[in-house]
């Protein structure tokens, strides 16, 4: 019986979706949570705070390579397990910290190292490596994993802040980690060796291709839009005179059409040319970014931003599929782990937004400048598939 399951190839991606529920449901969602409860423990600004978050965004962007290339040199299962045993770990020594200096170095440096290694990127690698034949619908149900968590832990989180501390509840997240996360991962998952290792000439000829961070900027520039327009959200909702209890509808309405858009173009990456998804893609986007500068009222916000995210949710089981089918599966981890260090840029995307708005004193010359975007990333994309036209099995060379 136990070893049915750790042959079947959707537990491991049931079990991505659990893993990433988990971590980034705590590290990216629940975070704003917390900020209030450490302000009035330690009598700090708000701003102090932030930068735990910001930074953990920028170690993720810098490891990711790195875990990339982990993940294509050492038992996969290993490196979850001690992924996650490092991510439980920070929860209690936070727990514990003493000041919010502490607090904050330990959630920037062991807080990305679940994110990324028991995130996404790890998720996307075991799916490309398992499945064979709806390898893209697997790619849009393990990217399920984030917004399940997005929309479950804030919930978890706020309702064991109402019953206790927030250092009681960093604790009871790590006990919920440790009972649901790492207990199924040791049933569950069997030795998740990597692919036989290809020659160094290959890997290091492959990492260098600038097909692999021409993606990457296929990649960043629907991000950038996206949580460019999320994080300055309340601030234009005010603007254009919405209110902020609107806001948080519109916020959680996203997280349901980003769940469809990974399902969705997950599925249509086994059959359609890809190409021709992502230019799809992109001009939904464009509409998206025209109906928010246009936005006068919540019909048209509602409208931009629920296509945002359609979008947003599409392009990354989108391009993990592609890479699987046109890289070899030996190199995927580093692969998508460059690809996703490149699409870490798009944190600017906040910056430039209210940067530009603070300039031109609203909020539609910024959606347009960064719509302007849009085109050179298509065209990135069409040059990228253009390189690397045959599927892996039956080109000779490698990467393009």
């Amino acid at each position: 019986m136990l070893n049915t399951l750790r042959q079947n190839p959707w537990v491991s991606v049931a079990f991505c979706c659990l893993m990433q529920a988990f971590t980034t449901g705590i590290g990216s969602y629940g975070f704003a949570l917390f900020v209030v409860p450490w302000m009035q423990e330690f009598a700090v600004e708000r701003s102090a705070m932030m930068l735990a978050i910001t930074g953990a965004s920028l170690v993720a962007m810098i490891i990711s390579p790195v875990c990339g290339w982990l993940l294509d040199r050492f038992d996969n299962k290993i490196l979850i397990i001690a992924s996650l045993s490092i991510f439980i770990g920070a929860l209690v020594s936070i727990a514990v910290a003493p000041n919010y200096q502490l607090v904050i170095v330990l959630f920037v440096l062991l807080i990305p190292v679940g994110l990324v290694l028991a995130g996404p990127l790890m998720a996307y690698s075991l799916a490309a490596r398992k499945i064979t034949q709806r390898r893209g619908m697997a790619m849009g149900v393990t990217a399920l994993g984030s917004s399940i968590g997005g929309l479950i832990m804030p919930f978890v989180i706020s309702g064991l802040l109402t019953s206790f501390s927030w250092r009681s509840t960093f604790l009871v997240l790590a006990v919920i980690g440790i009972v649901l996360v790492i207990l199924p991962a040791l049933i569950l998952l069997g030795a998740e060796r990597p692919p036989k290792k290809e020659p160094d000439s290959v890997s290091l000829g492959l990492v260098n291709k600038p097909s692999i961070f021409m993606l990457g900027f296929c990649f960043m520039v629907p991000a950038m839009l996206f949580v460019g327009v999320l994080h300055n959200l309340g601030a234009f909702a005010m603007d254009i005179g919405v209110s902020q209890g609107r806001v948080a509808f519109i916020i959680s309405s996203s997280s349901v059409m980003m769940a469809i858009g990974k399902l969705s173009a997950g599925y249509l990456s086994d059959r359609l040319n890809h190409v021709l998804i992502y230019l799809s893609l992109v001009f939904i986007m464009a509409i998206a970014m025209v109906l928010l500068a246009l936005s006068d009222s919540i019909v048209r916000l509602i409208l931009g931003v629920g296509l945002l995210a359609l979008v947003m949710g599409g392009v990354a089981p989108l391009i993990a599929n592609m890479i699987s089918r046109h890289w070899p599966l030996e190199s995927f981890g580093r692969v998508m782990g460059i690809v996703q260090a490149a699409a870490g840029i798009s944190g600017l995307g906040p910056l430039m937004a209210a940067m530009i708005r603070d300039t031109s004193g609203g909020y539609p010359a910024a959606f347009m400048w960064m719509a302007a975007l849009l085109p050179p990333a298509a065209l990135c994309f069409i040059w990228v598939a253009a390189r690397n036209s045959q599927p892996v099995g039956e080109a000779a060379p490698a990467g393009g």
